[in-house]
């Protein structure tokens, strides 16, 4: 219940609140530290977490608790929804004038009719193993909102039972 009041409280904020101060910040030290809160449940897994980053990935516009918070739900997900033994690999790449993030799992997928709702609240895409899991279904929405409010855009894509992809954009700092 606290979880679910403290996501919805979150939500209420990022709608409704004063836009973030974003400021020039490095989109590979926010990746890492995104990292390091689920490195812990991965090990327990037995699961891989592969970096994919360029070596030349430009500064973006941000808030750096914010988007670690984006970042680390995603990979949250993707740790928490593959099987033992699996994959979750995170990789950014610059793409004239922003930057790219995928966050890549071989869990169980998503269904096509699923893949348009997933960033709205409270919806789940398996309501009993989300129950299960712990999840409050806000997660997602979260991440939506913050990404937005950053002035980029976030979107999935699953082939349905061979992982699924998150993917969202971040402007490039000028």
């Amino acid at each position: 219940l606290s979880d679910l009041v403290t996501g919805v409280l979150d939500l209420a904020r990022l709608e409704a609140g004063p836009a973030p101060r974003l400021i020039s910040v490095e989109p590979a030290g926010i990746i890492l530290a995104a990292l390091g809160d689920v490195e812990d449940l991965a090990r327990k897994k037995e699961q891989s977490l592969v970096i994919d980053i360029t070596d030349d990935l430009p500064r973006v516009q941000g808030d750096s608790v914010l988007l670690k918070r984006a970042l680390a739900n995603l990979l949250g997900n993707a740790v928490k929804y593959t099987q033992p033994g699996g994959h979750v690999v995170i990789s950014a790449k610059s793409m004239g004038g922003v930057i790219e993030c995928q966050i890549a799992d071989d869990g169980p997928g998503i269904a096509p009719r699923d893949l348009e709702r997933i960033f709205e609240r409270f919806y789940r895409v398996d309501k009993a193993r989300s129950r299960e899991m712990g999840g409050t279904g806000l997660g997602l929405s979260i991440v939506k909102h913050i990404v937005q409010a950053h002035g980029g855009r976030v979107w999935a894509e699953s082939d349905g039972g061979s992982g699924s992809r998150f993917f969202f954009t971040l402007p490039v700092a000028m």
